[in-house]
Formats: C-alpha cells, structure tokens, sequence
C-alpha cells in the first residue's frame, strides 16, 4: 500500500516512518513536513491512504484532507493528533482512521487491518462494476457501465419516469392502465393510448444501446422491463439483509458490504410518490442493520469501529435521534462522560428548536440510569 506520510514536527514524522517500516504492506512513497508541498506533490501521484498530522502552521490537517479527497477520492485518509477531541472531527469527515500521540505500534497494526479491509471492499466494489451494468437507484439512480455512470438524454421527464417505474417494479408487468394513470390521468383514453405508445418508443429509443441487457418487453396488456446480467444496487443490498441474521463474527463483513450499497435515498432527488414506501423501507433497513453493527463493534470493544458507523446515521439524518443515542452508547462504553453530555444536550437542543418536540423515554431512561454510574467512575 503506497503510503504518504504528512507531519511538521520532522521526529514524529521519523517515529511513525520507523513503525510503518515495521509492516511489510507499506511502501512511503513520500514524507513532508511542510503541507503545502505535500499538497502539491500529491496531485501528481495515486497513494493508497495519507497519513495526516491535523494540526500544521499553513494548512491544517482537515482543510488539506478535504483537498486530498477531492483529487482522489479513493486515498484514505489517517489524522494523527496529540488530542482526542479531534477524533470526533475526524470521524465527521469520514476519514478511515485517528492515531493518537504517541502512537503505539499495535494502534497502527489496528489501522493496517481496517486499510486493507476498506481496499478489499473497494476492489470488490470496482470488480462488481466492471464485470456487468449496473443500475444504481440509491442517491443518483443512473445506469453504470465499467465504472461510469452513461449519459442518458431523456426525450420528456414522463419517458424518464416511466423508466423508472418499469424499474421499479422490475419483477413483474405494469398494465397499461396503471402507467397511463400514474402519467395522463386527465388525459381521456384515446390521447392517454397514443401518449402511452410514444413515450415507451422513446424510453425504448433512449435504452437501445444497451442492447438485449435491457429492454422493455410487451406482455399482454402491459410491459415489463428485462434485465440480462444486470445489477441493481437496491437487490445487491437487500440480499445481503434480508435474512434478519444476528451480526457475528463469520457476518460481520457480509454485513459491511451490504450497507456500502446504501450511498443516499431511495430515488433520491426525486419527487416520486410511489417511491415513497420503499424509500422508508430501505432507509429503516439501513438504519437497523447499522445499529446491529454497531452494537456488535461495542459487544467486541472495538470502539472506533463503532463509533465510525455511528457517525456516518449522525451526519446522515441530523434531525434524527439514533445517530446521536448510538454516539453516547458508544462513548459511555469507553467511559467518555464529557461527550456522552454533549451530544444528549446536542440532542435535546435539536429536537426543541427544530422539532419543537422532546426527548424519547427510552434515551431518557438511558441517560438517567448510564451518566450516574459513569460519574462514579
């Protein structure tokens, strides 16, 4: 793993070089102690993760992990700070991981497995792209060919959505009239019938290029949409979850795979009413599924991980209550009392002044029952 090491104090930078050095999966390929150079130096090479002091005269760590992101958002991204509030800053920025000085060897031995596992999960990722098309209908919905998202100039927005809808409802036929009432419901039939056949040329039309890997089928009194070695995000993750199973450690991976499908809303972007009930099916999915995963991590005493899930449901829905409770769960457990308050009084703050609402009995109950016995700690 090409490795880039990024430090203004030059004898840390010497002691975190020396430990790497002790992992045969590391090649530096550069240190710096002078992040603008870094900066510089990095949009003319591909690293495999970034090894980033956070505070640094110039350029700080965070403001240059997001310039780093942006020239290549496939490099992770490792802060190493000397203080521990800054994890929480980090976590929010979605980088892979925080080395705290001084850092131990076994820390950094915790990093390498977590890089390796995240490079595996992309390559597997990148393998599932190239291998065939595939439909992404969670954030963007868009079709993927060899990695890239193909242009589709959509004659009308009703040939885009009825597309859509066929994929929707990709196993089985839609009658004409149902179409004909989602899209021309004051239309009288005959105008609605000629509208119908125009729009299922052009959407036909637009799909074409993409041959017999996807097309629309006439089938009695409706149409149905074929997909042949085609992939869709939303079956990929729904697969992987649908059995309910308990996170352990031989699912544990399994699990992690499947919440990487989950990139934004069902349809996001889209004011698609039909779309809604799935849309709150695959989001409470998600939601689920992640707190199983983080209540395992916690279980197994492997915070980080615990805490890195957590913050991904709090940046995610900010105006809901699991992702700061599963944030105070997880800091209670490493007997954090200080940011377990913080993030109950960011929590109750929230709710009254953006929903005028308050807290649920059950974070209440928590908090009353968890804070007095972590004050006597």
């Amino acid at each position: 793993m090409k490795a880039v090491l990024i430090d203004d104090e030059p004898l840390a930078l010497d002691y975190l070089e020396h430990l790497l050095n002790k992992i045969a999966e590391y090649e530096i390929v550069g240190k710096y102690t002078n992040p603008i150079e870094a900066k510089k130096a990095l949009t003319e090479m591909k690293v495999d993760v970034v090894f980033l002091d956070i505070e640094m005269p110039g350029l700080n760590g965070i403001e240059l992990a997001e310039k780093i992101t942006e020239m290549n958002p496939n490099s992770s991204i490792v802060f190493v700070t000397a203080f521990d509030h800054f994890a929480i800053k980090a976590f929010e920025l979605n980088s892979l991981d925080y080395l705290l000085k001084p850092i131990q060897f076994e820390r950094i031995q915790s990093t390498t497995k977590r890089l390796k596992k995240q490079m595996d999960l992309l390559k597997n990722h990148r393998q599932t792209e190239e291998e065939s098309l595939h439909i992404q209908l969670f954030r963007d919905p868009s079709i993927v060919r060899d990695g890239r998202a193909v242009s589709l100039k959509w004659r009308t927005s009703k040939a885009q959505q009825l597309f859509f809808y066929l994929i929707h409802h990709r196993d089985r036929m839609v009658s004409k009239s149902e179409l004909i009432e989602l899209l021309w419901p004051d239309f009288i039939i005959e105008k609605a019938q000629t509208q119908l056949y125009s729009t299922v040329y052009q959407v036909r039309k637009t799909i074409k290029i993409f041959k017999e890997k996807i097309s629309i089928l006439s089938e009695g009194n409706g149409y149905r949409i074929a997909l042949k070695d085609v992939k869709v995000d939303v079956d990929q993750f729904e697969q992987l979850l649908r059995l309910n199973e308990s996170v352990c450690e031989e699912n544990i991976e399994e699990y992690e795979r499947a919440l990487t499908f989950f990139t934004g809303e069902y349809f996001q972007g889209y004011d698609f009413i039909w779309a809604d009930n799935d849309q709150f099916r695959m989001r409470m999915l998600w939601l689920t599924s992640k707190m199983k995963v983080i209540d395992w991590y916690r279980q197994n005493q492997q915070l980080d991980e615990a805490l890195k899930h957590a913050f991904e449901i709090y940046q995610r829905y900010p105006m809901e209550e699991e992702g700061y409770f599963e944030l105070m769960k997880t800091y209670a457990a490493d007997g954090k009392t200080m940011l377990v308050n913080q993030y109950y009084h960011e929590l109750t703050n929230m709710l009254e002044e953006e929903l005028d609402v308050g807290l649920s009995e059950k974070v209440i109950d928590w908090y009353e029952s968890q804070i007095g016995s972590l004050n006597k700690k």
